[in-house]
């Protein structure tokens, strides 16, 4: 008799775990633990977030899962596809400048305009000093954005100021700036 009970719990315990595993495959949020400073303060390192793996319009400011080859990071959205942001030519290389807003008497030589390509984004930690991001791996394909994080609140920094602001910054700069090294990607 005790082996029967031991087989029907045994069933039911089987049931349970596949009732479980099945809602946890086929439902969209996802638990998932900060890890490192790059997000900080907006996320704290070992702090509890729930993400969403259904994808809407992403738009600046969202804040994003990402796949990159430095493995599965959590970004913030600073530019979409079609957004333009300037490069500067230090010691014969491009960085790309989201941090800082640049004086309007730039000499054009040393600037150029990158324009993120369709179906990308360009994605930034909140904490720009502690951060791999789109300014180390270029742009990030739409295709690798695995989930996003609704409701996240706005950073004080970092990528909220590139918005408006250095938008009209570069449009007022375009028909100064031209491109310093043609052959470079910024992919």
């Amino acid at each position: 008799m005790a082996h029967v009970l031991s087989i029907k719990y045994s069933i039911k315990a089987l049931a349970a775990a596949v009732v479980v595993l099945t809602v946890y495959t086929v439902q969209p949020y996802r638990p998932m633990v900060v890890s490192g400073e790059s997000m900080s303060p907006t996320y704290r390192d070992w702090q509890f977030v729930v993400v969403d793996r259904r994808l809407p319009q992403l738009k600046r400011d969202d804040v994003v899962v990402v796949k990159t080859e430095n493995g599965v990071l959590l970004k913030r959205v600073a530019f979409v596809a079609g957004d333009s942001y300037l490069q500067w030519k230090r010691m014969g290389e491009l960085w790309d400048m989201v941090e800082v807003v640049p004086s309007k008497n730039l000499a054009p030589d040393y600037y150029r305009i990158a324009t993120v390509p369709e179906n990308h984004i360009y994605v930034v930690g909140d904490n720009l000093r502690k951060s791999s991001d789109s300014r180390n791996f270029g742009p990030v394909p739409v295709s690798d954005v695995i989930a996003w994080l609704p409701g996240s609140p706005r950073p004080g920094f970092g990528a909220q100021t590139v918005g408006p602001l250095g938008q009209n910054i570069i449009a007022q700069l375009e028909p100064r700036v031209r491109p310093v090294a043609d052959s470079i990607s910024t992919q």
